[in-house]
């Protein structure tokens, strides 16, 4: 932890430490549209939909989202009209909505099925797969693999991420749920929004953690200096996430440290960004600092999961295994590393 970064005592007696890196000028992520007079009196998602591309179910999806502002305020009404002058503004992922392809289902994607009945379904991602197509990733993904399985799925949500609530990096291996209704979709959506649902992880650190618990806290923006990348910046959205030291040992000859992880929100690369500004990366992240080779591997895996049922109501827990290309890894470790991690076999 740097000299400027500062913690205290949460209600819990939690350690909280508080980042604050360098204040610096965010790249606009929006677009701003003037209306014309020849779109005067237009519904907000016709004009939407003309000046981004994108069809009008994905601009339906971002105004409900809460993307789309009309003259500085959020909208969420798709047919509200608009007025000459009105200045209406756009979250820049609608363009990269709108160049991405159909989803299509694919039947060649291997994937653990952990639990499903006619609302959910729990998924044991392998590390090695991104979650839902994008501009980089047009096909081959998880939820590609899934509406080959589970066809209906293609119906739900956001057309171009069907059944997507929440999403783990290609990197990092385990759980994620998938709704299989709209009733679900709304229903999980709301969980990860208001934070009811909790998400844990296990991971391997570099170094000795500490102190042994704390709770991190620090808004995350996009890198400015990589694309794909994140940072700890003032610009960024409120961020934080809690973790609990398990132990210590060596990896390849270096110390290092088990910990479990909890996310209090979700955003991209959330774990890896605080617990590596922190000083202690994760073992094979080389985008956020780590010295480890594992490939295009981390030595992370969301091994927990619990939330609401969606339709019973019903507080449920899902767990996953480590997976085989983790635990292959226990033949470089130490006899304490590799008992902390049986409980986790």
């Amino acid at each position: 932890m740097s000299s400027d970064d500062t913690s205290y005592l949460d209600g819990d007696g939690e350690e909280v430490i508080l980042f604050d890196d360098e204040t610096d000028i965010e790249p606009s992520e929006e677009i701003v549209i003037e209306v014309p007079n020849s779109m005067d009196q237009i519904r907000l998602d016709r004009i939407v939909s003309t000046y981004t591309s994108s069809s009008r179910s994905i601009v339906e999806h971002a105004i409900d989202r809460g993307e789309v502002s009309l003259n500085g305020k959020v909208v969420h009404q798709k047919s509200q009209r608009v007025s000459e002058g009105d200045l209406i503004s756009v979250k820049r992922e609608l363009l990269v909505e709108a160049i991405s392809h159909e989803v299509h289902g694919e039947d060649d994607i291997a994937f653990g099925v952990v639990f499903e009945d006619h609302d959910i379904l729990v998924i044991d991602k392998p590390a090695d797969l991104v979650v839902h197509p994008g501009v980089k990733n047009a096909s081959g993904t998880l939820i590609n693999g899934i509406i080959g399985r589970y066809p209906e799925i293609a119906e739900v949500g956001n057309p171009l991420r069907p059944g997507v609530v929440h999403r783990i990096d290609k990197g990092t291996s385990g759980l994620i749920v998938v709704a299989r209704s709209e009733v679900a979709y709304e229903s999980l959506s709301a969980q990860m929004a208001q934070h009811s649902s909790r998400r844990r992880y296990i991971a391997l650190v570099a170094g000795s953690l500490t102190p042994d618990s704390a709770v991190i806290d620090g808004p995350i923006a996009k890198s400015l200096r990589q694309i794909g990348l994140m940072r700890i910046a003032p610009s960024g959205k409120p961020s934080r996430t809690k973790y609990q030291k398990l132990g210590e040992g060596y990896f390849r000859s270096e110390l290092v440290s088990i910990a479990s992880f909890e996310l209090e929100t979700g955003r991209t690369h959330q774990i890896r960004v605080h617990i590596s500004n922190y000083g202690y990366p994760i073992v094979g992240d080389h985008s956020y600092g780590s010295n480890f080779d594992l490939g295009d591997r981390v030595f992370l895996h969301a091994f927990a999961l619990t939330l609401d049922h969606p339709v019973t109501g019903d507080r449920v827990e899902f767990r996953a295994p480590l997976p085989p290309d983790l635990r292959a890894l226990e033949d470089e470790m130490d006899q304490g590393l590799v008992d902390l991690l049986k409980q986790f076999h």
